[in-house]
């Protein structure tokens, strides 16, 4: 059976964030400012995980750092999936979902957007305004 990846039919297409805005972001000069806005941003953009398939099923990518921190990686645009070439599908999430991914898995550190580049990571307490938007079960 073929892997199939769910894709826009245009290079911006409906899909992705078709503005840029995260990307713009990204892309711009770097100032103490730029985590903050970065996660503002994140509540309000459309975003996208990779998922791939283990053993124990469908998982999100994570990055790892080399001092063991784990995070969630996020993307602005499933294109930044399909471009990494890692054979993962891109899946919309919910700024609400990526809150509650991080609320319920407490050994994840951040997230880092984009890690194709330009990327930023973002620590927990950089996301607190996403933090907040994570539901109680």
């Amino acid at each position: 059976m073929a892997k199939r990846s769910a894709a826009p039919s245009t290079p911006t297409g409906q899909a992705g964030d078709d503005a840029f805005a995260l990307k713009n972001l990204l892309s711009a000069p770097r100032t103490p400012e730029t985590a903050g806005t970065v996660a503002n941003a994140l509540i309000t953009e459309k975003l996208w995980v990779a998922v791939g398939r283990t053993d124990a099923g469908p998982g999100i990518a994570e990055a790892r750092t080399a001092e063991g921190d784990r995070l969630v990686e996020v993307y602005s645009h499933p294109l930044e999936v399909i471009a990494l070439g890692r054979g993962n599908d891109p899946a919309p999430i919910a700024p609400a979902g990526l809150a509650n991914v991080l609320r319920t898995n407490p050994e994840l550190s951040g997230v880092v957007v984009n890690p194709g580049g330009p990327w930023i990571r973002l620590s927990r307490e950089e996301l607190a305004p996403l933090l907040a938007l994570a539901t109680q079960d």
